[in-house]
């Protein structure tokens, strides 16, 4: 397995997205009541965000399910939380981007090779065009004595 593959597992395994940040926590959106009431007492009763309450998400009637929480005691949590909850739709970019560079690779060594063929059929023309001015000077000369 390339490592390519290792990582497009790993996202696939993950927690389906979008995942959203709110107050160093990490949610995926939506969450099915089972699993929001497992991950409610998790968290010690604390509710889980529910997308009516954050931009974006208003109106879905789905609950968020927990990911992460990020630690506020740290400098630069905010950054690092919106580097987690972005992550697999980045990730999932950055994958696609990979596969359309190779495609794109592939044309241009398809647009090299055929280029390379069509400077072989020009000289092979050239010299097929040399050939036949040259048999035209001999029959003219032939049949031009007596």
């Amino acid at each position: 397995m390339s490592k390519l593959d290792e990582i497009k597992a790993r996202l696939e395994a993950a927690t389906p997205g979008p995942w959203v940040s709110d107050d160093s926590n990490i949610f995926s959106v939506p969450l099915g009541k089972m699993r929001h009431d497992m991950f409610m007492e998790r968290m010690g009763g604390k509710e889980i965000p529910h997308p009516d309450d954050m931009d974006g998400y208003k109106g879905s009637g789905h609950p968020l399910g927990f990911i992460a929480t990020t630690t506020q005691e740290y400098d630069n949590f905010e950054n690092n939380e919106d580097f987690i909850a972005n992550a697999p739709a980045d990730i999932a970019f950055l994958l696609s981007e990979i596969e359309r560079l190779k495609v794109a690779s592939n044309v241009s060594d398809t647009v090299d090779f055929l280029s390379k063929k069509a400077e072989e059929c020009r000289q092979q023309i050239i010299r097929a065009n040399e050939a036949l001015s040259e048999i035209k000077e001999i029959a003219c000369k032939h049949f031009e004595s007596p």
